[in-house]
């Protein structure tokens, strides 16, 4: 197993309190002292539905549900926690979308939900598009293209994806200082398209480097691109899921081909790469996006409104790669 370690960041969360209050249903309006009532008196418990856009499976999905578990394990006895997954990298079309949503408002339809959690874009796409769950508070988080818009409508909070694009690649030439050239890996996704969007900025400010994205290639054109790479080029990794032929592969497995064929080293902002190949950046965690996100839906299970709440970034550290920084012969700072 690659040794790996880390820069620590201290982040501070929210003190819980006792739950004691639920939010409204999706098909009543049921006042927070109804819900209370009903929690303290035991007759009846509350219901929490995490959204997830992709698989169970999908590392980074996993890491979300494992940070949801962990908080409301101390809650076990008055919270029921469902798991519901959109599969959406695998198959994604309004008709597919459809027919989830009147699957779901029939398998809920008696089954009152007080609180959504929605994991990555596509689950809080769908809930807000559909109108799904409607009075039901949303919290989120993994969401890297959110409008703010959508709080004048519905009560929602959670957290925006933290991107460390700035960070990582400063990192990045910081370790490989005769960069000129950055491989930039993505995929033509909703995800992949809203990161392409919120990494313009930040690339166009580095006047004295160039940027080549490769977003609209097969697994094999990719590899065969940065088997071949000059000294002078780093690679710098968003997302590869699928492919231009439209062959879906775990953000893992993918990132361990692109890894052995690549003649330069490759860097990301997410921490599920760590150990298949990156050397490292400021990371994104999966399993601290659950915690977070599940202290948020207790405030609201509390008795705080979701609309009250703050949106917040999501948490990030520096964590590095040994075994690939050795491999690399990159000097640790």
């Amino acid at each position: 197993m690659p040794e790996l370690f880390l820069i620590p960041l201290f982040i501070i969360s929210a003190a819980l309190l006792p739950l004691t209050a639920a939010a409204a249903s999706p098909n009543t309006t049921a006042s927070a002292t109804d819900s209370v009532n009903n929690i303290s008196s035991g007759d009846s418990i509350s219901r929490i539905l995490i959204l997830h856009s992709y698989n169970f499976g999908f590392l980074w999905t996993d890491n979300i549900s494992e940070g949801i578990n962990s908080v409301f394990e101390d809650y076990k006895d008055d919270v029921e926690i469902i798991f519901e997954f959109l599969d959406s990298r695998r198959i994604y079309s309004d008709g597919y979308f459809q027919e989830l949503r009147d699957l779901y408002n029939f398998k809920y339809a008696n089954r009152p939900i007080d609180i959504v959690i929605c994991s990555d874009d596509h689950a809080l796409n769908f809930v807000v598009k559909y109108d799904m769950f409607k009075n039901t508070p949303v919290v989120f988080c993994s969401v890297t293209g959110f409008d703010p818009a959508v709080r004048q409508k519905r009560e929602i909070t959670g957290l925006e994806e933290a991107l460390s694009i700035d960070e990582t690649l400063e990192i990045a030439l910081e370790q490989n200082p005769d960069t000129r050239h950055v491989t930039v890996v993505n995929a033509q996704t909703l995800t992949g398209q809203s990161l392409k969007k919120k990494a313009a900025p930040i690339f166009n400010k580095y006047e004295n480097l160039s940027f080549e994205y490769f977003d609209t290639l097969t697994i094999e054109e990719l590899t065969a691109h940065v088997s071949d790479l000059p000294e002078d080029h780093i690679v710098f990794l968003f997302i590869f899921n699928q492919d231009q032929s439209g062959r879906a592969f775990s953000h893992e497995r993918n990132l361990e081909i692109l890894r052995e064929h690549s003649s330069v080293p490759v860097y990301s902002v997410w921490g599920f790469y760590l150990g298949h190949g990156i050397v490292g950046g400021k990371l994104g965690s999966g399993r601290a996006e659950g915690e977070m996100v599940a202290e948020t839906a207790l405030r609201i299970l509390h008795g705080e409104k979701a609309s009250e709440i703050p949106v917040r970034m999501g948490p990030t550290r520096y964590m590095f790669d040994h075994d690939e920084l050795r491999y690399w012969n990159i000097k640790q700072s």
